[in-house]
């Protein structure tokens, strides 16, 4: 059974952890040096994270996960820790074109045997819920060209394009 609870700053340690996770599976052989920095950088109580945690007895056994699917949309929210599975983290953006404060995915992370149960959804049904409760009118995130299942889910829910971000390597 899923369980979701919101995070602080105190979770700093176990947000790097799973960024880490994040971006060593996007690109494996890049360094990771640079999260510390950038976490320590845009995490604060203005930026909220959730956590999708599992009881111990699913966190061993998948297949009894997959017994939570009831409701997901019913997830109760907890405040002791357990085993996390997955996180959102939201911070604040704007763009150059219209200057307009937007909630922004920092960061989305479902661990590899839990994915494909709804629990990305589920975190960024919860990231739109916060931005509109905040006013915003639009809600922002940049994701690597090659995840390609996120941009899928992405596209399921309703995102699209506005720019490409493009880099070229000059060494």
């Amino acid at each position: 059974m899923y369980r979701v609870r919101l995070g602080s700053p105190l979770d700093r340690a176990l947000l790097l952890k799973f960024a880490r996770r994040a971006y060593r599976e996007i690109e494996p052989k890049r360094s990771s040096e640079t999260l510390p920095k950038t976490i320590d950088r845009y995490l604060s109580q203005t930026t909220p994270i959730w956590w999708i945690e599992t009881r111990d007895e699913t966190a061993s056994n998948p297949a009894a996960a997959t017994a939570k699917a009831a409701s997901i949309a019913q997830l109760p929210h907890f405040k002791t820790s357990h085993n996390p599975v997955a996180c959102l983290w939201l911070g604040t953006a704007t763009t150059p074109t219209d200057d307009e404060l937007r909630a922004y995915v920092l960061l989305v992370y479902v661990a590899p045997e839990h994915r494909r149960q709804g629990l990305a959804s589920y975190l960024l049904e919860q990231a739109e819920a916060w931005a509109r409760q905040r006013g915003d009118h639009r809600i922002g995130l940049q994701v690597m060209a090659q995840n390609t299942a996120a941009i899928a889910l992405y596209r399921k829910l309703g995102y699209t394009t506005i720019s490409q971000w493009m880099s070229k390597s000059i060494d």
